[in-house]
Formats: C-alpha cells, structure tokens, sequence
C-alpha cells in the first residue's frame, strides 16, 4: 500500500484540552495496522450494504460508518476546506 513509498513528515495532531502536540506517524506500525483495519471494516460494510432486503435507514447507517472510516484513513491528507482557510 502506500506506506511503501517515499517517507513523509510526521501529521502534527493537536490536543485541544491541554494545548500539547502529539504526533500522527504515518509510517509507523500503528498506523499501517489503523488503515488496514479500517480497509477491513469498509469491505465489510460495502459487503452488507450489498444486502437488496436492507431498509434506507439501515442502509444510511452502514454508509455512515464507510464515511467514518474513510475519514479516519484520510487524516494524515493536508486539506483545505472553508473552515480551514
């Protein structure tokens, strides 16, 4: 995946209640285990979400936690939106 190239800075996380940093290491361990775990857990949903007998209520749950694990994966990406400017 994409830990195999080139190594990036560490994602610099800040602490809001106590005002000290913490350090996102994407090419640690950790991390690889996080991203292949979530991987794991989004094939799982979509695998589900496959289910035709699901109701749109079920169905909006299980696409809320593909959301919440792509946005766990998407952490370390640098981006911009309109709150951020």
């Amino acid at each position: 995946m994409f830990w195999f190239t080139k190594k990036q800075k560490p994602f610099i996380a800040a602490l809001p209640e106590k005002h000290s940093k913490g350090v996102l290491d994407i090419n640690s361990a950790t991390w690889q285990y996080v991203v292949e775990r979530a991987t794991d857990e989004i094939k799982k949903a979509r695998f589900k979400n496959d289910n035709p007998n699901l109701s749109d209520n079920q169905t909006a749950i299980i696409r809320g936690r593909i959301k919440a694990f792509k946005s766990v994966i998407a952490w370390p990406e640098d981006r911009k939106g309109i709150l951020n400017r």
